[in-house]
Parts: structure tokens; C-alpha cells; sequence
């Protein structure tokens, strides 16, 4: 399910060279982590649904930080790379914007049929190439 970046996020001076690709066993994980982000962040009303949340990625794991309107940090969460069964980040920092809302619908729609919900894996392409969520 491609997802678009947030075109905001890439004018703060983020990396778009970077590429990142990371796989993650049981998409279950990664959905409650974002579900608990998405209900500490959110607005009410349609405020919610223009929640976005910056993916800030190093080699070391990737933090997902929730901003209010006054532009202060509201919440995080940092999801280390040993988290992940393979995770691969070629700078030293990759940043990008999604869009909250989204991103939780579609890990919850990905992780519907039960269980753990499968293997997910998230590619973000260098030079402003887009992001891409696979469940598999």
C-alpha cells in the first residue's frame, strides 16, 4: 500500500538521499506502537485525521515524534533497529513526514485477518522517492 510523503516534512532540510528499508516479523508490533501514538496525539474532530507524525531514521532505529499545533512535540516513539529482523538506513539521518492516520489505517487493515498480521516491510527511497509499506 503506497503511502505519500509529506511534502512539509522535506522542506526542514531532511535527507533525500538517504534510502531506508526495514522488515519487521509480525506487523502487529509496529501497529500497536503507532495506534498508541495516534491516540496520545490526536485531536478531536477532523484534527485527527491531518495528524502526521515525522519519521526521524538513523542506523541506530527509527523514532516517529507526533507534533501539536504549536509545532512541540507532543509525543514519540523510537522502535530500535534490533527490532527489526532486517534494518537498513544509508545516512546517518533520513527524515520524512507521513501522514498518522493513514499510516495506523493501513497497518490495521494489513493486520485485520488476526494473529500477528504477517511480515511488513517499509522501504522510504532516496532522492524524494516515496514510501512504500508491503505486508506479506
Amino acid at each position: 500500500a503506497p503511502m505519500r510523503e509529506d511534502d512539509e516534512a522535506r522542506s526542514d532540510g531532511s535527507d533525500e538521499q538517504g534510502e531506508l528499508y526495514c522488515r519487521m516479523e509480525h506487523a502487529k508490533t509496529l501497529t500497536s506502537i503507532l495506534q498508541c501514538l495516534s491516540s496520545t496525539g490526536s485531536h478531536s474532530g477532523s484534527r485527527h485525521r491531518e495528524q502526521h507524525c515525522q519519521v526521524e531514521a538513523t542506523p541506530a532505529g527509527m523514532t516517529f515524534v507526533v507534533t501539536g499545533r504549536g509545532k512541540t512535540t507532543q509525543c514519540q516513539a523510537a522502535v530500535p533497529a534490533e527490532a527489526f529482523s532486517d534494518y537498513r538506513c544509508s545516512a546517518e539521518l533520513v527524515r520524512f513526514g507521513l501522514s498518522l492516520p493513514h499510516l495506523v489505517e493501513c497497518l490495521q487493515c494489513l493486520t485485520l485477518s488476526g494473529n500477528t498480521g504477517g511480515r511488513l516491510t517499509m522501504h522510504r527511497r532516496g532522492g524524494g522517492g516515496g514510501f512504500s509499506l508491503t505486508l506479506e
